[in-house]
């Protein structure tokens, strides 16, 4: 039978992750309206797809189409969330909403830690990590209310896993043209003002201790990649992003080359990640898919002002992340641990254990989530 759902998104990666999934359930016949909040860059990829849209919630149109729906799909954006919010507000209590995830700390937010219990709402869990973390932050939640579905916007992890080593040898070759024997260290900054200067101080105490390392002294040159978070123009100050290149430059030991060009800023993340030996990252969207591929090494960045922002923004508690818990990836604690854990990256003793704790996904989240949102509509689960 025909369902009606509403979808609800805010920021760029909230519509990345519904977008597929209402294709999917299109194609099968299914109705659903979209709903973007117009203060968020999520629009802008519905409009980039050619899919109708609304965005004011307070319309007559809009009131129907929710008041008519078998299913309200609700995203818990990071950022541009007032639409999510308010729709939450009108529909939790009177109708059944699935709350979606397109990362695996936005339920951690105080906006969404506050999301009354209700037993007509889901929660939808990327991994059986993410899911942990909320039932850590929802312990009342009926344990059925949480269900595991992967990432839609991940689904190309599953394209590159059989054809890795490839990947890498054309990365480096063609894309990159580095030497196989040379080191390369991919740092993915932060994008938020009360991480970044953190997250730079610990990049250089890493980069310190490499440059002095005797054992790397028989190998290629250590090459750094930074692909730098372009919101740092928001939330630091405008032209931040080039400051802090010409910074790197300048400061950046000179034994290691600061590998930084047009190449590397067009390169897909995957490509990348794969082109690399070791990964810099408190945490983003493209170590998380990197570790779900089973690619280079992730040591995370969490000082002190990290674990901050993790305990009192997302509630979380140490270590934080599901793939330092699992054992698939490293951590740094504080600026003197960066250098030796990116020593322990490259042993291929600590490479190979880390892949043995590699939980590879095995289907399409794009499906798993059109097949659970229907199962709940039609009232199997």
């Amino acid at each position: 039978m025909t369902k009606k759902f509403v979808f609800v998104s805010g920021d760029i990666g909230g519509a990345t992750y519904q977008l597929p999934v209402r294709q999917d359930l299109v194609a099968r016949g299914h109705a659903v309206d979209m709903l973007a909040d117009p203060e968020g860059n999520g629009a802008d990829v519905l409009k980039k797809a050619g899919i109708f849209f609304r965005t004011d919630v307070n319309s007559e149109l809009t009131k129907e189409l929710l008041d008519s729906a078998d299913l309200v799909f609700i995203n818990t954006c990071a950022s541009a969330s007032k639409l999510e919010e308010r729709v939450l507000l009108d529909t939790v209590g009177n109708a059944l909403v699935v709350m979606g995830s397109d990362g695996l700390f936005n339920h951690g937010f105080s906006k969404w830690r506050v999301v009354p219990y209700d037993n007509r709402l889901y929660w939808f869990a990327i991994n059986e990590g993410h899911a942990q973390a909320i039932r850590r932050l929802r312990p009342k939640l009926d344990p059925r209310g949480i269900v595991i579905v992967g990432q839609p916007a991940f689904d190309s992890v599953l394209d590159y896993i059989p054809q890795k080593k490839e990947i890498r040898l054309k990365a480096r070759e063609t894309l990159c043209r580095l030497p196989e024997e040379d080191i390369v260290i991919l740092w993915w900054s932060q994008g938020m003002l009360d991480v970044i200067s953190e997250d730079v101080c610990m990049l250089f105490h890493g980069l310190s201790y490499l440059s002095e390392l005797e054992s790397l002294e028989k190998a290629g040159n250590i090459r750094l990649v930074p692909r730098i978070h372009p919101k740092l123009n928001q939330t630091v100050s405008a032209g931040y992003v080039e400051e802090l290149r010409k910074m790197l430059e300048i400061c950046v030991p000179d034994t290691i080359i600061v590998q930084d060009n047009d190449d590397m800023r067009n390169m897909r993340a995957e490509d990348l990640c794969l082109a690399s030996d070791v990964i810099l990252s408190v945490t983003c969207t493209e170590d998380i898919k990197n570790v779900m591929m089973g690619g280079p090494p992730v040591v995370h960045l969490c000082g002190p002002l990290a674990q901050r922002w993790f305990e009192k923004e997302l509630g979380q508690t140490r270590p934080y992340l599901p793939d330092i818990r699992t054992g698939q990836s490293l951590v740094a604690w504080s600026a003197d641990q960066v250098g030796p854990e990116i020593e322990k990256a490259l042993d291929p003793a600590i490479q190979k254990q880390l892949l043995v704790n590699w939980q590879a996904p095995t289907e399409k989240a794009t499906k798993v989530v059109a097949d659970k949102l229907i199962a709940i509509a039609e009232g199997r689960l």
